[in-house]
């Protein structure tokens, strides 16, 4: 049997499914064209985040430079510190050092002697001795349990009344007045001892010979001004004499010499005159006194 003769074929339209459709266009969704202000205002916040950005780099470095800038200026500040406190310290020291020699020179200053003092305690065992017509000082060199003191001066004060054969001689010291008797004489020294029945503050003595430049303290009754007081130092020491500048008049001879503590060096016994001369004073040393009409 012959099999039918293909017809035409007719294409045939399958019912499309029911989820297939088309997209819509925006129109068709209602939505519209974006507007052009959107888009503005995206672009200027991308702005502002960029210029944010960037202002925090900028901020970042200008607060790097200023903390670089404070670490040099601490470091700065730190080294001046450190000198001001060296200075300080330098100068501590310094004013240390002054403190301490102002301290000596005070210490020195209060151990040198008052020589005012001195003149003053030394004056209550000066007297004036007048023998006859003479008159000279004489100093108590010593007193006794016995209500005795020796005084010493120098022969040629007494020597007229020694010569005449009398013993006794006036002793005085402002109000006060007693009669003294010379127990002891050497004539080739010039020197005499005169005992008074009074028990007087004697001065202490010195034997060894002053050093040159010394100061020292002459007491006396000059032209009969009792209670004189001269200074000046020791000049030299000439043979068995000490000189000394002090100037001395008549009526000193007999008179002690005494240093800066108030101890007798000497006895006052002349002074050179002549035109132009001054300050050339002498005083035989305590020592020969000692030696021959005094007991020390």
């Amino acid at each position: 049997m012959s099999e039918p003769t293909p017809t035409s074929v007719e294409h045939l339209s399958l019912p499309e499914p029911a989820w297939a459709f088309e997209a819509a266009s925006p129109q068709e969704k209602g939505e519209g064209p974006r507007p052009k202000g959107s888009r503005r205002r995206l672009f200027l916040v991308l702005f502002l985040i960029l210029a944010l950005v960037a202002a925090a780099g900028v901020i970042d470095v200008a607060m790097a430079r200023e903390l670089r800038r404070l670490d040099r200026t601490i470091d700065r500040l730190s080294k001046s510190a450190a000198d001001l406190s060296s200075q300080v310290r330098s100068e501590q020291a310094a004013l240390n050092v002054l403190s301490d020699r102002l301290s000596a020179a005070e210490a020195e200053l209060r151990s040198q002697p008052n020589l005012a003092e001195v003149a003053q305690r030394v004056s209550h065992s000066v007297f004036t001795i007048q023998a006859g017509n003479r008159l000279g000082t004489g100093f108590v060199t010593s007193s006794s349990d016995g209500g005795t003191s020796i005084l010493v001066t120098n022969f040629h004060v007494i020597q007229d009344v020694w010569n005449a054969g009398g013993r006794t001689v006036s002793v005085s010291q402002g109000k006060r007045s007693f009669d003294g008797t010379i127990v002891r004489v050497n004539t080739g020294k010039d020197l005499a001892a005169v005992q008074v029945s009074r028990m007087l503050p004697p001065l202490e003595v010195s034997q060894d010979l002053p050093g040159i430049g010394a100061s020292v303290l002459v007491l006396g009754s000059p032209e009969g001004l009792e209670g004189t007081v001269a200074s000046g130092i020791v000049s030299a020491i000439r043979g068995q004499y000490i000189q000394f500048s002090a100037p001395v008049s008549p009526g000193d001879s007999g008179g002690p010499l005494v240093d800066d503590q108030g101890r007798v060096l000497g006895v006052v016994v002349s002074k050179i005159e002549a035109t132009g001369a001054e300050g050339l004073s002498f005083a035989i040393p305590i020592a020969v006194a000692c030696q021959t009409v005094l007991t020390c």
